[in-house]
């Protein structure tokens, strides 16, 4: 006999349908076992495929009270399909009050159902953040008896009735969930905004806690039966999730389709070995990119000048991969692309084919996502992101080359330059160094420190326009003409000069006052320059009125002085062609320009200008000669020659004299200037130090410093843009044994830690640094040492080593005082502030630098310099901040009535003398975010309204908030956040009708150091009155 193996059939929990036989008596129970045998079957059969949306199914609604749902097709984690052929509507006060719950399904074998009451429950609120309730926005399938038939007879009439309903229409049932988001990790004070980063903020909780939520890789996991077992059932729910919702008790304030909505394209089984092998399923990564593409296109445009746009437009963190737009065809694609990441991230382009973006894309499904603000808490931890550019070109970039540059302003500018004169009178000298970058098109950028003029004032006014044309400049010029020789500032005297404009200038922007320092009278004999233009095609290729090319000029002029005053201009813009003849090429230059100017009278403007006619020539002999001259009169030349190339520059116009141009320079090729100690070097460096003083980017002098001086004179290769869009994703890293390591140079720094046992004694060590002698320095400093890339801001030590060694060091909780001392021949005053900066950022948690104390270039005592191969010392005194007083929101309930009507008026007008503590106000609860329990000042509430006269069984509620003066804005924004959620809280009562809010106010009451910091006042009035 043949065994063909044992038939095992379950005896409960297993699909059970009819047998079907003659004589068999059918009623509508098993009629409907039937149908909801072969529902089970087919929902058995959906778990084996995808759970998610399979079309449709969006949420909208954002500021309204009403919640809209799209048409949509969705199957849930049970096999249930979901279908709604037509969009619907709900209001969220419906969706967030009563909810019915329906009775219990009868048991199917039962010939009676007993008739059964429904019941009603309250849907408890979500974690509230920035004053706003969080919730998932979720779909069941429901079904809804619908029709009406006769019934011509039953076995028995125990619930029955002549009629019944002969249909059953399947559909969806809206419902909101609670939402957990801990959005602390993805917060940082001064950075991040709720109204502006919420979205961003709950969407990185949820895809982290869902990350979390699946298995990681480890020794016992790999040793345990896992694998063997096969896929674990999933525990399914009869729910879809098709967005989050955030709610402050009137309006929709965040609606996110992504952070929740997950599309049908993934098995469970799939999904869970996803799961147990550190993998992101492929529902989860669609997601996280659509949320970010969706997030993006709605994003409000970043300030401008921002140099994180990303961040600020909203995003904390991105998917591991991701689109974004760009210009086709930009030159400073790089510029840009670093604009939108901002400082924590660090950026790597790569020119690929188009059709290898969308396997590239792939690569990135299980990467960890990018963070925004990891890199700014602790610069050691910056992310590395590839930006791949489809059909990119990349170009060889010519080396650079760098330029002795000698400059002359005035009124004999030719002798000064060929030294017949060294020092004419009526002349400014300067010197320093210029770089030209050559391509398709061609860059220049320079800095010099010079001579000053005698009357800055009269400069300001040419600047501004004050005199049109060509008479601007010439009465400029005339305020100069008979000023004393003035030879260029030497490196002794510039040294001096960039140690105390430093000094004066980050203690007046650390008390916000305007950036530039005021200096002693004789410390005004030097103007810093820095110049950038860039052309990106060279305009004499261009043979028709189609053909164009952008263009950037930028000027920056800075005077420290008694009186300092700076000066910016920004021109850009595109040169068109117009015709040619006579070797004469005519462009058109139209675009924007934008010129302020700092100091007494200091002031903004800007506008756009049109088809401002330039004539440009070139000839070639003897060298290559540039001319361009404008419709007024004012010419400009270059003339270059040689090897080494020798350069001579000069701007006048065509009524001076000949020969005797208004600026003139010469530059000659000379690969000294990168020498540190090279004398023009040093002007340079003393120019972009002090000029750093005026931008508000503490890392623009370091990279202009680094683009002037790069390491080496090296072709590199650059990246251009052929489509209007790229594809970023986090970097891949793979280092490997046998690999060659390329040795980066580095640049040890010393830090030396001072603690102090108060404030006030550190304030008196930062004022003896600051305005005392070396010789005066306290003792006590505790030595360690980081390291930094050489020549940059970018500390390479870990943040956690750092922090472990500023602990050892005996640093404390608080920061009075940052400085930094450079080696000899170091890059001190151009890369001190960033490296402080990086510094502070990485200290430990808790630790707070004092705001009012700025970091600054000190000079310490011949025991504290840096030493042999060390190439600078940071200098932080710290000290144990005194605990904070009491943080603390106090809510008091007051009921409407004559006798209280004294005390409701103070609380409105407001009068701070009212005394809070009255009898009449009721103590509701008192606390700070971790310890007020709202639940609690809902139970006093309910107290309150019972030992009125009559008990209350429903209220109008009016609130008002008082706040002190003496809040920060963060602690403000805390304490109203706090009062929200009891709003938001007092919204959800059944027994609150309505509820009144009104602006909160700053209410200079009387308070002792453990009284609270704020107030939610309750005006609580009968509602049936």
């Amino acid at each position: 006999m043949t065994v063909e193996g044992r038939t095992f059939t379950p005896d409960e929990g297993g699909v059970v349908n009819l047998n079907y036989y003659d004589g068999r008596f059918l009623r509508a129970d098993d009629l409907n076992r039937e149908r909801d045998s072969q529902r089970a079957y087919v929902e058995l059969s959906n778990r084996v495929t995808a759970s998610g949306t399979a079309w449709g199914f969006g949420v909208t609604g954002l500021g309204g009270g009403k919640l809209h749902l799209a048409a949509g097709l969705a199957r849930t984690p049970r096999g249930q399909i979901l279908y709604l052929p037509h969009d619907v509507s709900a209001e969220v006060p419906d969706l967030l009050g009563t909810a019915t719950t329906a009775p219990a399904p009868a048991d199917p074998e039962a010939a009676f159902a007993e008739c059964a009451a429904e019941t009603s429950v309250t849907r408890p609120a979500g974690d509230t953040v920035a004053g706003t309730a969080l919730y998932e926005v979720c779909l069941r399938p429901a079904a809804t008896l619908t029709g009406t038939g006769e019934v011509f007879g039953r076995l028995c009439d125990g619930c029955g009735s002549t009629t019944d309903s002969p249909y059953r229409a399947d559909g969806v049932t809206l419902l909101l969930r609670p939402l957990s988001a801990d959005v602390q990790p993805w917060t940082v004070a001064g950075v991040t905004r709720p109204a502006t980063h919420l979205r961003s903020q709950v969407a990185s909780a949820r895809f982290a806690a869902e990350r979390a939520a699946a298995g990681r890789v480890s020794a016992p996991l790999l040793g345990s039966t896992l694998w063997g077992a096969g896929a674990a059932q999933q525990a399914g729910d009869d729910t879809v999730a098709v967005g989050v919702l955030g709610w402050n008790g009137t309006a929709i304030t965040l609606l996110d389709r992504w952070t929740a909505c997950r599309e049908a394209v993934q098995t469970p089984s799939a999904g869970y070995w996803a799961g147990q092998l550190e993998q992101r399923p492929a529902a989860v990564f669609l997601a996280q990119v659509l949320q970010f593409q969706d997030q993006l296109s709605a994003a409000p445009a970043a300030p401008g000048g921002s140099v994180q746009q990303l961040l600020d437009r909203g995003f904390v963190e991105l998917p591991a991969a991701g689109y974004l737009p760009v210009p086709p065809a930009a030159q400073d694609l790089r510029d840009r692309l670093a604009a939108q990441f901002g400082p924590g991230v660090r950026l790597w382009l790569c020119a690929v084919r188009r059709d290898q973006i969308p396997h590239e894309f792939e690569r990135a499904q299980h990467m960890e996502r990018i963070s925004l603000l990891r890199g700014l808490r602790d610069e050691t931890a910056r992310e590395e992101v590839d930006v791949l550019v489809p059909d990119g070109t990349v170009t060889a970039t010519e080396p650079g080359l760098g330029f002795a540059v000698d400059f002359a302003f005035g009124n004999d500018t030719r002798a000064a330059l060929d030294e017949s004169e060294p020092n004419p009178p009526g002349t400014l000298r300067g010197q320093g160094v210029g770089r030209a970058e050559t391509g398709r098109g061609f860059e220049v950028r320079g800095a010099l420190s010079s001579s000053a003029p005698p009357n800055i004032e009269a400069l300001a006014r040419f600047l501004r326009g004050d005199v049109p044309g060509l008479d601007g400049l010439d009465t400029f010029l005339a305020t100069i003409r008979n000023a004393p020789p003035a030879a260029a500032p030497s490196p002794a005297q510039l040294r001096r000069l960039v140690d105390l404009a430093q000094i004066t200038e980050v203690r007046a922007r650390s008390r916000r006052r305007p950036a530039l320092g005021a200096l002693a009278a004789g410390n005004d004999r030097v103007t810093a320059v820095w110049a950038h233009l860039r052309v990106d095609d060279d305009p004499f290729r261009f043979t028709s009125r189609q053909d164009s090319t952008g263009f950037l000029l930028e000027i920056d002029v800075y005077r420290p002085s008694t009186t300092p005053v700076s000066f910016n201009l920004r021109i850009s813009g595109t040169l068109a062609w117009d015709s040619a003849a006579g070797g004469e090429s005519v462009v058109s230059a139209s675009g924007y320009f934008a010129l302020s100017t700092g100091g007494p009278g200091g002031t903004g403007t800007g506008g756009t200008f049109e088809l401002r006619k330039l004539r440009l020539s070139r000839t070639t002999q003897d060298g290559v000669t540039l001319t361009a001259r404008d419709e007024s009169g004012l010419v400009a030349g270059l003339h270059f020659r040689g090897e080494p190339v020798r350069a001579e520059a000069s701007i006048g116009t065509s009524r001076a004299v000949a020969h005797t141009p208004a600026a003139a320079l010469t530059a000659l090729q000379e690969p000294a200037v990168a020498e540190p100690g090279n004398a023009y070097h040093q002007s340079a460096a003393a120019a972009l130090s002090l000029l750093g003083g005026v931008h508000t980017d503490p890392e623009w002098a370091p990279d202009e410093y680094r683009r002037l001086f790069p390491a080496g004179d090296r072709p590199a290769a650059t990246v251009q843009a052929t489509q209007d869009w790229v594809l970023f994703r986090r970097r891949r890293r793979e280092s490997c044994e046998g690999d060659p390591v390329t040795p980066i140079a580095v640049d040890t720094v010393t830090v030396q830690v001072l603690t102090m046992p108060g404030s006030g004694d550190a304030r008196e060590a930062a004022r003896i640094l600051l305005t005392g002698s070396p010789d005066e320095w306290p003792d006590g400093w505790q030595a360690s040492e980081v390291v930094f890339e050489g020549g940059t801001t970018t500390l390479l030590t870990p943040g956690p080593s750092w922090q472990q060694r500023y602990r050892s060091a005996g640093g404390a909780n608080a920061i009075a005082l940052a400085g930094y001392a450079a080696a000899p021949g170091a890059l001190g005053p151009l890369v001190g502030a960033g490296r402080l900066r990086a510094l502070l950022s990485a200290l430990p948690p808790g630790v707070v630098p004092d705001p009012a104390l700025p970091a600054v270039p000190v000079i310490p005592p011949s025991g504290l310099r840096p030493g042999p191969g060390i190439s600078g010392s940071a200098f932080l005194i710290t000290y144990a901040p005194t605990p904070p007083p009491v943080r603390a929101l106090a809510v008091k309930a007051v009921f409407v009535s004559e006798a209280n009507q004294d005390e409701i008026d103070a609380v409105r007008r407001p009068d701070p003398a009212v005394d809070t503590g009255a009898e009449a106000f009721a103590a509701l609860g008192e606390g700070g975010p971790d310890s007020l329990r709202i639940a609690g000042v809902l139970a006093q509430l309910d107290t309150f309204r019972a030992n009125q006269a009559s008990a209350l069984e429903a209220v109008r509620v009016e609130t008002v908030i008082w706040t002190h003066p003496l809040l920060s804005d963060g602690e403000r924004e805390e304490m109203l956040d706090l009062a929200g959620q009891v709003q938001l809280a007092l919204a959800g009562r059944d027994e609150v009708r309505s509820l009144t809010k009104h602006d909160p106010i700053q209410v200079s009451y009387t308070r002792a150091e453990d009284d609270p910091v704020a107030f939610l006042f309750l005006i609580v009035s009968d509602a049936a009155v």
